[in-house]
């Protein structure tokens, strides 16, 4: 996720670099290692040294661009459980047109999966933004009463997060999948997530 430089920057500054990091990524969606931060800083029209100061690296970069297309506009933190944020979600990214940038960078994670998703789950779940934002989610439902005292809420929350990763590579595996393939699997995932394996005795 961004560092606090890249916050503090001017909306039309940010804006060219979305935009050029997009336009880079999709060129190179069938084969995410040839992307280069250089390119993404020259089309933005700012340094490479920049770069590094706004996103530790490409992969970093990658993930805020899918998650800035992607966070559903009418969530209410302060109200929703994770389960209503979830199903807000999924109506909000199933209603996308298919040409939507969503849905172009979902297509370049489904064809790259190993070289972006393994590293989200090595060395940025914890850190990004959307773990603090998921985590703030269950700590609320659990003074709803909502969530067993014995959950670890940290441990739910990677939990929730890895279900991405978990999703992109169970997809792998269906011949020609597609983004409805991926949707049907999250569903999957997030029904074992909230209600369980078992029939509780």
């Amino acid at each position: 996720m961004p560092l606090p430089t890249f916050d503090r920057l001017p909306e039309e500054k940010k804006n060219r670099i979305l935009q050029a990091s997009y336009e880079e990524f999709i060129l190179y969606k069938d084969n995410y290692e040839k992307a280069s931060i250089k390119r993404i800083a020259k089309n933005a029209g700012v340094s490479i040294g920049s770069m590094y100061q706004y996103f530790k690296d490409k992969t970093d970069l990658f993930l805020y661009l899918a998650q800035y297309y992607t966070l559903a506009p009418n969530q209410d933190p302060a109200n929703d459980t994770l389960i209503e944020r979830t199903q807000k979600q999924v109506e909000f990214l199933h209603d996308l047109p298919q040409d939507s940038r969503h849905n172009q960078l979902n297509g370049v994670l489904r064809k790259n999966g190993h070289a972006i998703l393994y590293p989200l789950l090595a060395n940025y779940l914890i850190e990004n933004a959307m773990f603090k934002d998921i985590l703030g989610y269950l700590e609320r439902d659990k003074e709803k009463g909502l969530i067993r005292d014995s959950v670890d809420l940290e441990m739910a929350a990677f939990l929730y997060l890895a279900c991405d990763v978990l999703g992109y590579t169970y997809t792998e595996h269906i011949p020609e999948s597609s983004d409805q393939d991926f949707e049907d699997a999250m569903l999957k995932l997030g029904d074992l997530i909230f209600h369980g394996i078992y029939k509780s005795s």
